[in-house]
């Protein structure tokens, strides 16, 4: 309810969530009177708070606006960090709600330009890790792996394994679309590591969404590997291999997960690009190897599920899109 201010009081994040869906017209409003009246760190203020809920709300069509309008007041202001972290926001927004992955690079690159004029390796490290994600997205996984290892530096150096986290998912997509599977996969279990190491500071939704996809890449890694040996010795004896999509590969996913976990898992498989996330595949179950098991310390901390048999099942899988 409002107080006698005028301000909004809400007793928990779901009702914030709430109001903030069901007044977004009018606070955009007045986000924009803001701009009108010269409130520059006002509308700063408000788009770096929005960021995170941003990522609740993908399929609200005006995110690109909140950006755009912190990006001018950032620049208004003259601060140039400031600048940089609301484009690497509106290049989070072109990704993940509009899929305009050329757009995303673009202002991504812009961002790394500013940051690294400013010498803010923090929003360095963010940029390059969504310009590697919007090329990932375009088929240039070489470009992919390559912004994403720099990246992956630059986040090691701020000190942010946030960003730092998602910079090791990209390299892991880069490499394996650059057919380099088995380096994809050592790159994958050390953020699994990363994503398990109690208190290391990422947000448990996040890393709970990165973990997700991690074990479904792992399991997938696994499965194919299975598959292609079954596919060798069925050719072997009979001199045929059905095709593919006639045969029905199962997969376990292992990891025992809350709610929240179970839910994401199902986007994961849309975020990567793989043939999984396709579609191609109706459901199954992937197993994660022994050793892969073994190179997962701490599941039972922190941020990752314990390794434990739960299977999930799906009847079909999602379309890939943005995954932050």
């Amino acid at each position: 309810m409002a107080n006698h201010q005028g301000d909004i009081s809400v007793e928990s994040a779901e009702g914030a969530a709430g109001w903030l869906r069901v007044e977004g017209e009018n606070w955009l409003g007045a986000l924009r009177l803001a701009t009108a009246a010269g409130d520059h760190a006002r509308v700063v203020e408000v788009a770096e708070a929005l960021h995170r809920f941003s990522n609740h709300w993908v399929s609200w069509r005006h995110w690109e606006a909140v950006f755009t309008l912190s990006v001018a007041a950032a620049r208004d202001l003259g601060d140039l960090a400031l600048q940089a972290a609301q484009l690497n926001h509106l290049a989070w927004s072109q990704a993940a709600c509009y899929r305009r992955y050329q757009r995303c690079v673009e202002h991504a690159l812009t961002a790394h330009r500013i940051a690294a004029e400013a010498g803010d390796v923090r929003q360095q490290a963010w940029a390059l890790a969504y310009a590697a994600y919007g090329y990932r997205e375009l088929g240039d996984a070489g470009r992919c792996a390559n912004l994403a290892r720099r990246a992956a530096a630059l986040a090691l150096e701020a000190g942010d394994q946030e960003a730092y986290s998602q910079a090791l998912a990209r390299l892991g997509d880069g490499l394996h679309g650059l057919g380099r599977p088995g380096e994809a996969m050592d790159v994958r279990v050390r953020l699994a590591a990363v994503l398990t190491t109690p208190g290391i500071g990422i947000h448990p939704e996040l890393a709970a969404v990165t973990l997700a996809g991690v074990y479904v890449q792992l399991g997938a890694h696994h499965a194919d590997a299975h598959v292609q040996h079954q596919a060798v010795q069925a050719a072997q004896r009979r001199r045929r291999i059905r095709h593919h999509r006639r045969a029905r590969v199962r997969c376990r996913h292992v990891g025992q997960h809350d709610r929240g976990g179970l839910s994401s898992v199902p986007g994961a498989f849309g975020m990567f690009g793989t043939d999984q996330g396709r579609g191609r595949f109706r459901g199954g179950r992937v197993t994660v190897g022994a050793g892969y098991r073994r190179a997962l310390p701490g599941c039972e901390h922190g941020n990752g599920p314990a390794v434990a048999g739960r299977r999930i099942r799906f009847r079909r899988w999602p379309r890939p899109r943005a995954d932050y």
